[in-house]
């Protein structure tokens, strides 16, 4: 007759997950030494979102905040947990998990319950990077194996060719998907209405990159699985498990030293919590209790190499919120966060020798959140200067322009850049730009004037004298703003600026507004025939054409839906069979004849899936 080998001791334990946790960056205002100094501000570290004011707000250079959904509460016991008097007050909680997280006396729940085994939480947020690089470079492998450039492949012709020697466990329609994002992945543009830089990235990409995979594996062989993952040249996470391998083989060996499959040992009855406190209690006046109390936010900066480094963690001391802040970043850098709930769970225990009853209070925290990765950096760039005035000195006959500074809250301006070109048919020339940057590690220039031109100075400068503006001169000027991230503002108002020597005064006069960008100066061309402007602008919607009786048109746009960061649709595109005003229309202008005619163009969505 067979005998089982008699059964372990399993302690179940859930504390529910915090779901929906996102992380993002906040940019206040320029400091010198924001990319070295990550002491941030002591009230708002791990400040709760209601709490904040948005005096404190303002006064934080620099930021993280979060969201999440607080986690279901509302089984909570109302328990007094008398033996934890400072539950009470939220600085109290605050330090119960801080000092607890210190001594390393908070446990995930799947220590508790499950002694003999270690839970590893894995996430690959570069997996949609890694994704894109692997199927270009086997395309480009396959492509120069048929002696053929990867350029003369369509999307479709490379999905077709990796699909056919990839597993049916991976889609082509999946190859395609990830073909179309392999030039941007995340792309930020700026809102020159909301003044506000936002990112499009695919929703899809977006979702296979916060998938995370929760296992457990048995001490009695964890070194071993976690050796042959970390030597696999094709692991994911062969990195980040490498970290975790002298923990790893100590556990193993204790485990292997440890374990008899055939008896208990004494250590397996032994209570695997590792308490806070424990207060003698009279058995009959008391209750168990678990109560949710607060989270913890697990932060690590992502170094130039790629590895992450622990940093302190952030303490969110109610249950209810579903937000907070960590003022402790630097600029230009990488950092990763993930939440974890606590619960504090009281049980009665009772000592062996003396048989007395005692309250036995631990910190028990939930699985981690899915990471989430912020790269601190801000995309807006600067206003282009204002209030543009030209003056003439009647004693030394020269020209001095003269500007104000942008009313930007980022108070990063650190150049100014004068332009002159002599009309709308000739490139802007650079005339002087001043640098008055005072950062500690300044961007590098993507821009490369000649040095010349280039004045270094304390303080910003607002005025410019043009030595070679005289009485018969007639050119057209412009400025621009640089900032401390090498971020430029578009062009500002440009004037056509001559002297009238009847009037015996400077004329100017405007010929374009603010915000054309730098590589086309002529984009908000103003109609002026007087300066020999018969257009208005660039971008005028007309074609012009001569001697042809045919003519064919194409619909080839680059992408046929963007979604904003709330993964939404930004209708960029009208279609007829979705749209009530879903048309686009073509005027055709015969000139010769003052005969014309309206072409309704229809745009139909035949896609399977939208």
């Amino acid at each position: 007759m067979a005998v089982s080998y008699p059964s372990k001791v399993l302690t179940v334990l859930d504390v529910p997950e915090v779901r929906n946790f996102k992380a993002e960056f906040k940019y206040n205002f320029f400091v010198p030494n924001e990319k070295t100094d990550e002491s941030g501000s002591r009230k708002a570290f791990g400040s709760a979102t209601d709490e904040l004011t948005d005096e404190l707000r303002r006064k934080v250079p620099r930021f993280v905040e979060f969201s999440f959904e607080p986690v279901d509460v509302r089984s909570n016991l109302t328990a007094d947990n008398e033996f934890v008097a400072d539950l009470s007050r939220p600085q109290g909680i605050k330090r119960i998990i801080s000092d607890a997280n210190k001594s390393l006396k908070i446990q995930n729940e799947t220590d508790v319950s499950t002694r003999g085994y270690s839970a590893l939480n894995l996430q690959d947020s570069k997996i949609d990077t890694k994704s894109r690089n692997l199927i270009k470079h086997s395309s480009e492998v396959r492509s120069l194996s048929n002696d053929e450039e990867i350029t003369d492949y369509s999307a479709a012709d490379i999905a077709s060719m990796l699909n056919n020697a990839t597993s049916k466990w991976i889609q082509g329609k999946w190859i395609l998907n990830l073909l179309s994002t392999m030039n941007y992945g995340s792309t930020y543009y700026f809102d020159t209405g909301t003044r506000q830089s936002k990112m499009f990235k695919p929703s899809w990409v977006k979702k296979i990159a916060s998938i995370n995979h929760y296992s457990q594996f048995s001490d009695k062989f964890l070194s071993s699985i976690l050796h042959g993952s970390i030597t696999n040249p094709f692991c994911p996470f062969s990195n980040e498990l490498s970290l975790h391998r002298e923990a790893a083989k100590n556990a193993q060996e204790i485990a292997r030293t440890k374990d008899n499959p055939g008896t208990i040992s004494d250590y397996e009855y032994f209570p695997n919590l590792k308490p806070i406190s424990v207060d003698r209690i009279d058995a009959s006046e008391f209750k168990n209790s678990v109560k949710v109390i607060g989270y913890i936010v697990d932060k690590w900066e992502i170094l130039p190499s790629g590895y992450k480094r622990k940093k302190e963690s952030i303490i969110l001391s109610s249950s209810t919120i579903g937000g907070g802040l960590d003022s402790k970043v630097k600029y230009d850098v990488s950092y990763s966060y993930s939440i974890r709930a606590i619960a504090l769970v009281q049980f009665q225990a009772v000592d062996e020798e003396t048989a007395q009853i005692f309250a036995v209070t631990g910190l028990i925290s939930s699985r981690q959140s899915p990471m989430s990765t912020v790269y601190c950096k801000e995309y807006a760039p600067p206003p282009p200067p204002g209030d543009l005035d030209f003056i003439w000195d009647y004693r030394d006959k020269k020209m001095t322009i003269m500007w104000s500074f942008p009313v930007v809250s980022t108070r990063d301006i650190k150049r100014f850049q004068v332009f002159r070109r002599k009309s709308i048919y000739k490139p802007f020339e650079l005339l002087v730009e001043y640098d008055f940057d005072d950062s500690e590690i300044p961007d590098p220039r993507k821009e490369t004037p000649r040095s010349l031109c280039v004045y270094q100075m304390e303080n910003p400068m607002t005025t410019y004298m043009d030595e070679e503006f005289t009485k018969e001169s007639k050119y057209i000027y412009a400025l621009c703003s640089i900032d401390a991230h090498d971020f430029t503002s578009n062009y500002s108002q440009q004037f056509v600026v001559s002297f009238d020597e009847h009037e015996n005064r400077i004329m100017k006069k405007i010929i374009s507004p603010a915000g054309a960008p730098k590589p086309y100066p002529n984009f908000y061309l103003v109609k002026d025939p007087d300066n020999g402007i018969d257009d208005i602008g660039l971008t005028s919607d007309a074609i012009k054409d001569s001697g042809h009786t045919k003519g064919a048109i194409f619909f080839d746009p680059e992408y046929l839906s963007i979604v904003d960061e709330n993964e939404e649709d930004l209708g960029l595109l009208s279609f007829t069979d979705r749209d009530e005003e879903g048309r686009y229309k073509m005027q055709v202008i015969n000139v010769d004849r003052q005969k014309s005619q309206v072409i309704n163009i229809d745009l139909k969505d035949l896609r399977t899936t939208k």
